[in-house]
């Protein structure tokens, strides 16, 4: 069964407790609403090239990691 875009963003969630903050506190610190970073993170949603750009300085991690769903539907956009 293939994976749906929350088990694809998993890594937000893995990400935020190695950090030891909530969604809150890192949508805080991002400047985001936490909805907003909800939506981003169970893949409702996905943040601009700027806040991208945010979430992988903030996290510390490549992009393709944190939004391996987006990496997949470009590359197929290129096929």
């Amino acid at each position: 069964m293939p994976a749906t875009v929350a088990d694809r963003r998993q890594i937000f969630r893995e990400l935020r407790n190695k950090k030891s903050v909530s969604q809150f506190k890192a949508a805080t610190d991002l400047n985001i609403t936490e909805g907003q970073f909800r939506n981003i993170e169970t893949g409702r949603s996905n943040p601009s090239v700027r806040l991208m750009f945010r979430m992988i300085s903030y996290f510390g991690t490549p992009g393709e990691e944190l939004f391996p769903d987006l990496v997949e539907e470009d590359s197929d956009k290129c096929s």
